[in-house]
C-alpha cells in the first residue's frame, strides 16, 4: 500500500509540476519559458550519461543542490527533472539517500514455441525463474474460455493469477484458465505454488504443448504498473495462448502480460 501511495503522489507532483511551468509560459507569453529549458537541458544531461554508462545502475546521481548550481536554477525545476526521469523508469528515489539510476536487468531473449516454458528457458540462460500465486478461484467459464477450451457453459475452470519473475525482478503477470475436469483436486496441490507446468507435471503428468498466440502491445493498466514495477510509459506485450495435450485436447487458455523493456520474444517455427 505504501508503494502505490508513493507512485500516485510521484504521478501528482509530475502534472502539477508540468501545469506550474506551462503556467508560467502562459502568463509571461514567451515561446520557450526559462524553467522549461532548463528543466530539459537537466534531463537531457541525466539521460545522456545514464545511456552511456557514465552513470551506471545503481549509481548515486547528483544532489538537487549540486544540479541547482550547475544549471544555475531552483530546486522546484530540478525535482520535476527528476520526476520526468522517475516516470520513465531511469531513476529512483530513496529516501533520505537522495537518486540514483534504476536498477535494471538485462533483456531477455525469450522464445515462443509449442514447448516454452518459463522456468525452464530462464534456467537454460543461467536465470532464476519463480511464479507466485498472486489468487485463484474457481468458477464457471466464460463463453471466450468455453469456446477455447471445448467446454459447455455450465462447467467450471480454474483461474489462476500469476506473476512471474526473473531473478528478484517481475518479469509477467499472467491469467490462466484450465478445466476442471482436467486437474482434479487441483486446489489441494497449490500450496508452495513455483511452477504451473512444474505442478502439472509432478501431479497430472500434464505437459501443455502451446498451439497458438496472439501478440499485441498495449500500455500497461494500473495493476501493471503496480505488480511489474514499471512506468506508465512503458508498453506491454500481451500474449494470449491456447494450448493443448499432446494428443490434442485444450487443457489452458492464458493471457500474459509481459514488460517489453525486459524481453525480446522469437518465434521458432
Amino acid at each position: 500500500m505504501i508503494k502505490i501511495l508513493k507512485i500516485q503522489c510521484q504521478r501528482l507532483i509530475l502534472t502539477f509540476s508540468r501545469m506550474y511551468i506551462r503556467g508560467n509560459k502562459a502568463k509571461k507569453g514567451k515561446p520557450m519559458r526559462t524553467e522549461q529549458a532548463a528543466s530539459k537541458r537537466i534531463i537531457e544531461a541525466l539521460e545522456y550519461k545514464i545511456e552511456k554508462a557514465i552513470y551506471k545502475s545503481g549509481d548515486k546521481l547528483p544532489s538537487e543542490h549540486d544540479l541547482c548550481n550547475q544549471f544555475s536554477v531552483n530546486p522546484h525545476i530540478v525535482r520535476f527533472a527528476f520526476l520526468d526521469l522517475i516516470h520513465r523508469g531511469l531513476v529512483e528515489s530513496k529516501q533520505g539517500k537522495g537518486y540514483f539510476v534504476a536498477k535494471r536487468m538485462r533483456e531477455l531473449c525469450y522464445p515462443l514455441s509449442s514447448l516454452t516454458r518459463f522456468t525452464e528457458n530462464l534456467n537454460q540462460i543461467g536465470i532464476a525463474a519463480e511464479g507466485k500465486l498472486v489468487d485463484w478461484t474457481l468458477r464457471l467459464a466464460n463463453e471466450p474460455e468455453a469456446e477455447r477450451l471445448q467446454l459447455t457453459d455450465d462447467q467450471h475452470v480454474y483461474e489462476l493469477q500469476i506473476i512471474r519473475c526473473a531473478g528478484d525482478q517481475p518479469f509477467s503477470r499472467s491469467q490462466t484458465v484450465l478445466p476442471k475436469q482436467c486437474v482434479p483436486n487441483f486446489s489441494t496441490n497449490l500450496e508452495n505454488f513455483r511452477s504451473l507446468y512444474q505442478l502439472l507435471d509432478r501431479h497430472y503428468r500434464i505437459y501443455p504443448h502451446r498451439v497458438s498466440s496472439t501478440l499485441q502491445a498495449v500500455m500497461p493498466n494500473q495493476q501493471d504498473t503496480e505488480q511489474l514495477n514499471i512506468p506508465e510509459n512503458v508498453p506491454i506485450l500481451q500474449v494470449r495462448s491456447l494450448a493443448h495435450y499432446p494428443k490434442g485436447r485444450p487443457i489452458e487458455y492464458s493471457c500474459s502480460r509481459i514488460r517489453s523493456d525486459l524481453c525480446r520474444c522469437t518465434i521458432d517455427f
